[in-house]
């Protein structure tokens, strides 16, 4: 009984650091963004499209330019259907109005380890700080802002599905949900 709980909380760990790491990516390119650009998310005003993976943060206030101006290694793609493949056990994936209805619009990025940043294809619409602004999932439920994206630290791989937090809660900061997947 000992070895299998000890590979779980090997995995748990590993997990865990994983997910930070991705977070820490991400807040380490908005600062960077700030700095050299003058703006973060909070700033971003266009909506990411399918050429977005040339989108620079000099020519365009969008979240997929931030991204490519900051993150060394990653790759771009528009579009679930650009996954070949890929499916994902999500509540909170299949809850998200802009997820559903717009899967073929969806931002995303691999990052340099493989892990998935997938972004709301509608996020750029209004500016992340922007909180004011009420938007409905598809379960009727407001989510108040179009600012979310998921992270995969599984990237492509398998298994693709939701796992709780241990400890503490699921919970949105502005730009992505605390979800270890």
């Amino acid at each position: 009984m000992t070895i299998p709980t000890l590979i779980a909380n090997t995995h748990k760990r590993q997990y865990t650091a994983t997910f930070k790491k991705a977070k820490s990516t991400l807040s380490n390119a908005a600062r960077m963004s700030e700095a050299q650009f003058g703006y973060d998310f909070a700033g971003i005003n266009q909506l990411c499209n399918t050429n977005s993976g040339t989108d620079h943060p000099e020519t365009k206030q969008a979240a997929c330019a931030i991204l490519n101006g900051t993150l060394k290694g990653a790759h771009f793609y528009y579009g679930m259907n650009k996954l070949e493949g890929y499916t994902i056990d999500s509540q909170f994936f299949n809850g998200m109005w802009s997820f559903q209805s717009f899967p073929d619009s969806l931002p995303i990025y691999t990052l340099s380890d493989e892990q998935l940043l997938i972004l709301s294809s509608r996020i750029g619409d209004y500016g992340c700080e922007n909180r004011s602004t009420v938007f409905i999932n598809t379960a009727g439920k407001q989510t108040g802002t179009v600012c979310y994206g998921l992270i995969d630290i599984n990237g492509v791989s398998k298994p693709n599905k939701e796992v709780k937090c241990t400890k503490g809660s699921n919970r949105y900061h502005v730009q992505i949900q605390e979800i270890v997947l």
